[in-house]
């Protein structure tokens, strides 16, 4: 039987939060363990590291994937009011 703890009005099971890694964590997001590290990288997902693991708060990530934010699409373009994407380094011949 899963323990109860009060979080202010909230009552959440040990089962909720639980702790996660990089690849149950990819297998819950439903990518690719390269993704969570590119996301990790960029300061993108709420996470924290255990020496040179990391770990993950099942309820931080729902809520993470739940809150508004800024996306690139997939051609490579910022949003309107994000920043430029990289320039190329190729030289124009």
């Amino acid at each position: 039987m899963a323990k109860k703890r009060k979080r202010g009005k909230h009552v959440s099971t040990l089962a909720e939060d639980e702790i996660m890694t990089v690849a149950s964590l990819a297998e819950y997001l439903h990518c690719h363990e390269s993704t969570i590290y590119r996301l990790l990288s960029r300061g993108a997902l709420p996470g924290f590291r255990i020496g040179s693991d990391w770990r993950f708060s099942k309820l931080a990530i729902d809520s993470w994937t739940k809150s508004p934010r800024k996306r690139y699409r997939d051609n490579g373009k910022a949003p309107a009011n994000g920043p430029a994407p990289p320039k190329s380094r190729r030289k124009n011949q």
